[in-house]
């Protein structure tokens, strides 16, 4: 009866290292990733998904996935004044179309070439409800992730409009 108890204790611990043996993997995979499959996975949550399909950029996990630490600040305190004063934020559309309403049906991604290894920018061209628009990423990697920096949708800044 020991014997198979520890036989089981054995699988049990072969078992939880494998396990962590592969999350250990994926972690290292997303952070090894290209800031085009980032925004190719970005931007799969809105193509060809139907009207008001995307991320939820209202909650702290889809921020602190996809910007800088800075932005992430600067886009919580926005929630948190506005939520005070009991008025609308300043961003009070999807930052990833630039839009407040949108059916993106066509996504094209091109990044930049960069003259630094953890910084760059993309430009995306997005076709949404029949037009199409381009929006520019400055990206920068975060302890190896890559994320936003920054928003530059042509008519505004994602970092102007966060000023207190």
């Amino acid at each position: 009866m020991t014997q198979s108890i520890t036989r089981r204790a054995a699988s049990l611990v072969i078992l939880g290292a494998a396990l962590l043996m592969g999350a250990c993997a994926s972690h290292a995979t997303a952070e090894t990733s290209s800031p085009q499959e980032f925004l190719a996975e970005l931007y799969g949550h809105y193509e060809g998904k139907g009207a008001g399909a995307g991320l939820d950029y209202s909650k702290s996990d889809v921020l602190q996935r996809y910007f800088t630490p800075a932005m992430v600040a600067a886009i919580e305190a926005d929630f948190d004044q506005a939520a005070a004063a009991d008025e609308p934020p300043a961003l009070n559309g999807d930052p990833f179309v630039g839009s407040q309403e949108w059916n993106v049906t066509r996504v094209d991604i091109a990044i930049t070439k960069s003259t630094t290894p953890d910084a760059t920018q993309a430009i995306v061209s997005i076709e949404n409800m029949g037009s199409t628009s381009e929006v520019k990423l400055d990206l920068a990697q975060v302890e190896g992730t890559w994320k936003i920096a920054d928003i530059d949708w042509g008519y505004d800044r994602l970092s102007a409009i966060l000023v207190p």
